[in-house]
């Protein structure tokens, strides 16, 4: 854990992140110093009461919303973060999330998400397959890196 709390700022360095299902801001109080803004979603009000709590006024911007309808008046990101939330979305509604979740990047964006059920060929090819013809950058090969620790 103290290696992925190491890693996560220096993905993020001067960001537009949308951190999906915050929780309690956990992840949240490592990506908000090293961002330049960050949205954190999630659907449960009392988690984000724990997250904004944690995080004080640093430049973090709650919003009560579904992760699998992302709300389009937030704007654009070119950063996106999720942890240890993957392995909870049923496998036959992956790809509508994916789907969802890339209409609010900009070219470039990086994509970030940790879980414990991480299974590298699956996820590549899976992620691979879902950003294709984008110009958007899934962070499997970060991963890697993280997992090497």
């Amino acid at each position: 854990m103290r290696a992925l709390e190491a890693w996560l700022p220096k993905q993020f360095s001067g960001r537009s992140v949308l951190e999906i299902a915050c929780g309690t801001g956990y992840w949240t109080q490592f990506i908000a110093p090293a961002a330049r803004s960050v949205v954190a979603l999630d659907a449960a009000p009392e988690t984000m009461a724990i997250a904004r709590d944690r995080l004080g006024d640093q430049h973090v911007r709650f919003v009560e919303a579904d992760a699998y309808a992302i709300p389009s008046n937030l704007g654009a990101f070119d950063a996106a973060f999720a942890g240890f939330w993957f392995s909870h979305i049923p496998k036959l509604q992956q790809r509508a999330f994916l789907t969802g979740l890339k209409t609010i990047f900009v070219p470039g964006a990086v994509v970030v998400l940790i879980d414990n059920a991480f299974v590298k060929a699956t996820a590549h090819r899976f992620l691979s397959a879902m950003w294709t013809g984008t110009r958007i950058k899934p962070a499997v090969s970060m991963m890697d890196r993280v997992t090497a620790y």
